[in-house]
């Protein structure tokens, strides 16, 4: 029998899986921000940082995870760039932190040009309510599992994205975090550009979404996209478009 511990193990095998944590803390993914707790447990909304811990923390790091350890405890917890000497030529952040955005420069290409295309309009999930199990793991660790009667969409809290992803996460470092001159020290733009989801109003129409699909995988068939795709690779110029809470929330997101 494959009982869930092993299960897990076999997933915490996959390192890549801890790059898909949300990235940054209460900065950016405090209710504050988002208007939804990323984590609940009891029936309490907890912190980013206290979410964190709940995977690995200075006092305990699960076995099976202590190959990214630096990563768990300081790489995926940073909310900018290091101070020090973050401006010379030829310095680079530690290995566990590159995978980070917000803690590490883009690289100086003055001649680059950056763009966030994505749909918006679908409802993602955000945050999720915890509880805690009365089975104790190996090595007396905690174990968790979503309190599906904690909320009408079955133990998760949710918000604005592409149904993969949140709009912070989409558009949240075009439209703010590059740009910081510390994180984007070539000035290198970037534009956004939403595109509201709009599916076929039957499968027998499309199997993928349809022509103005805003979904994280089906909007590569959007016309609209494609049409834009095609401008930017043929030289042309594509405005700026923003249509969801993006700018709510990135107000709200102290970058200092």
């Amino acid at each position: 029998f494959f009982g869930p511990e092993p299960r897990r193990s076999l997933w915490r095998t996959c390192s890549s899986l801890s790059l898909l944590l949300p990235m940054g803390g209460d900065e950016l993914w405090g209710e504050a921000v988002t208007g939804q707790p990323i984590v609940q447990m009891a029936g309490r909304n907890i912190s980013t940082e206290a979410a964190y811990d709940l995977l690995a923390s200075n006092v305990s790091v699960p076995t099976d995870l202590r190959r990214i350890s630096s990563w768990l405890l300081d790489g995926v917890r940073r909310c900018r760039p290091a101070e020090a000497h973050a401006d010379v030529v030829g310095t680079k952040p530690p290995e566990h932190v590159w995978p980070n955005p917000l803690a590490v420069p883009l690289p100086f290409a003055p001649r680059l040009q950056k763009y966030a295309f994505y749909g918006v309009g679908v409802r993602t999930e955000l945050g999720g309510a915890l509880t805690e199990s009365t089975i104790v793991g190996q090595e007396g660790e905690a174990q968790y599992s979503i309190n599906t009667g904690a909320t009408r969409d079955g133990g998760f809290f949710m918000g604005d994205g592409d149904y993969s992803c949140p709009v912070m996460t989409l558009g949240g470092m075009c439209h703010k975090g590059w740009k910081d001159e510390t994180r984007n020290p070539a000035r290198t733009p970037c534009t956004v550009k939403e595109y509201q989801d709009k599916p076929a109003p039957s499968s027998l129409q499309s199997f993928r979404g349809g022509a103005a699909s805003g979904d994280h995988i089906d909007i590569l068939g959007n016309r609209e996209l494609l049409s834009d795709v095609l401008t930017i690779v043929s030289g042309g110029h594509v405005e700026g478009r923003i249509i969801s809470d993006l700018q709510a929330h990135t107000e709200k997101w102290d970058d200092t």
